[in-house]
């Protein structure tokens, strides 16, 4: 008898949860809690810089025209960033920004004088901005979208030297 009575209260306990469960007191008892999640990014510069050759193809001493030829700077750069763009003088034995030259590869005597402007008509050296030269100064427009500058390249009339393929090397400077 004690085992059924004991039955009896546990059904009836049983029952009573059931109950309250069901009417949703339970769910008074339930908590919550909140909080904010801090979110945040930071963006730094990027950029990269990147040059076509100039290539001014067969030199002509005779030619009545000097001869002429562009490259292409690429910058891609942070959106609304500033940056300059300068040159050196480059490698060849002798050159200056006034006047950088072209050196013979086989015969490093002989040297063809050039330079690289940044404008068409070809009357402001691009160099870096000392010695009455200039740098160009720009603006990002996103690391997805190009800043496409143009550099002018002139070799001079009249110039005789030897036979051969000549070159130079100029370093492109990204400053921002």
């Amino acid at each position: 008898m004690k085992s059924l009575s004991r039955l009896s209260k546990l059904i009836r306990v049983i029952l009573i949860v059931c109950i309250f469960a069901s009417c949703g007191i339970f769910e008074a008892w339930a908590a919550t809690a909140t909080t904010t999640l801090v979110v945040s990014a930071t963006i730094v510069d990027t950029c990269t810089v990147t040059a076509t050759p100039l290539t001014f193809g067969t030199y002509s001493a005779s030619s009545a025209s000097p001869n002429d030829a562009t490259a292409t700077v690429t910058v891609l750069y942070t959106v609304g960033t500033g940056f300059t763009v300068a040159f050196d003088a480059g490698t060849a034995t002798g050159a200056t920004l006034a006047q950088r030259r072209l050196q013979n590869a086989v015969l490093s005597s002989d040297r063809l004088n050039y330079n690289i402007y940044r404008n068409t008509a070809r009357s402001e050296i691009w160099g870096d901005g000392a010695k009455s030269t200039y740098t160009v100064i720009g603006t990002g427009t996103g690391v997805l979208t190009a800043v496409t500058l143009t550099a002018y390249g002139r070799i001079p009339t009249g110039q005789d030297v030897g036979l051969g393929a000549y070159a130079d090397s100029i370093t492109v400077t990204l400053t921002y």
